[in-house]
């Protein structure tokens, strides 16, 4: 996962956060405390994200643009 932050003032801050870090079975048990879903499920939907991630480099999470500001999450 890459976080770019860009405001016109400062010079760009990228953050690369390794995704294997974000989504592992560790993380998967720690998101499910409330048992919304069995962790069968929970490592299938993981899977098929990362699956995701595999298949379509450079997808746009998330955009934010705010004042000067733009905050761009990619996978």
């Amino acid at each position: 996962m890459k976080v770019l932050i860009k405001e016109t003032t400062n010079k760009p801050i990228k953050i690369s956060i390794p995704n294997s870090l974000i989504f592992n079975g560790l993380t998967a048990h720690y998101i499910n405390k409330d048992k919304m879903l069995n962790e069968k499920d929970l490592r299938l939907f993981l899977k098929t994200l990362k699956s995701f991630i595999k298949t379509h480099k450079g997808f746009v999470f998330v955009e934010i643009q705010s004042g000067d500001t733009y905050i761009e999450v990619t996978f």
